[in-house]
């Protein structure tokens, strides 16, 4: 599976005008300034916290990250499009998503897992954020099933167990596939850790073995 073109990537970071126009996909606009939000495809599916935790695999990248990738953006009540293009991540912060200026943070932690740290912890937001994920940098191949993706949330990075590639997942968010298969889109409302999770395994009270 390719990465995004460069030129998509430019669009997703600078939000230029309508992806429309770049031809990936049909009918997400954004307005000029790139503050409008694309339409959600998940207005009507609802995130599923489980408990006890559900030991969950990640998906892992196709080149781990050495160290970590931590960017820093200041946001304000216009939003906007920020990003980890090392990593592959892009984040659309919708018009009104926060009530007053705010700088925030997006982590992508070493290793070879998707995995990600968002900042300041518990930060909720008036507007869920669209993120974007670039399955390019992603370890697939032609049996992965696509439609079991989901991100999950994780309350400790301690929970990450890199010699299974599994977490213990508290919480689940729906996904989409869009750019003809090339990305996974999510949306957060709130800031923790989560990672993309390519299925769910066993109960578990915390135990990622």
């Amino acid at each position: 599976m390719s990465s995004l073109s460069s030129s998509t990537r430019r669009a997703l970071t600078r939000a230029v005008g309508s992806m429309a126009v770049l031809g990936l996909v049909a009918t997400v606009g954004c307005s000029n300034d790139g503050t409008t939000a694309p339409a959600s495809p998940f207005s009507e599916i609802r995130k599923e916290v489980v408990d006890p935790a559900i030991i969950s695999p990640v998906l892992q990248r196709k080149k781990a990250i050495r160290i970590n990738r931590t960017n820093h953006f200041r946001i304000d009540q216009q939003g906007g499009w920020y990003s980890i293009p090392e990593a592959g991540l892009y984040i659309f912060v919708p018009a009104n998503a926060v009530s007053e200026p705010l700088t925030i943070s997006a982590k992508a932690l070493t290793g070879d897992l998707m995995a990600y740290e968002f900042g300041p912890h518990g930060t909720r937001f008036n507007v869920p954020l669209q993120m974007y994920q670039d399955l390019g940098l992603a370890h697939i191949t032609a049996h992965t099933d696509l439609s079991k993706f989901e991100v999950g949330y994780f309350a400790d990075e301690n929970t990450l167990n890199y010699q299974t590639d599994k977490v213990a997942v508290n919480e689940f968010i729906p996904t989409g596939v869009v750019f003809e298969g090339r990305a996974l889109r999510f949306e957060v409302s709130h800031f923790s850790g989560y990672v993309i999770a390519t299925g769910r395994g066993s109960l578990s009270g915390g135990d990622t073995r």
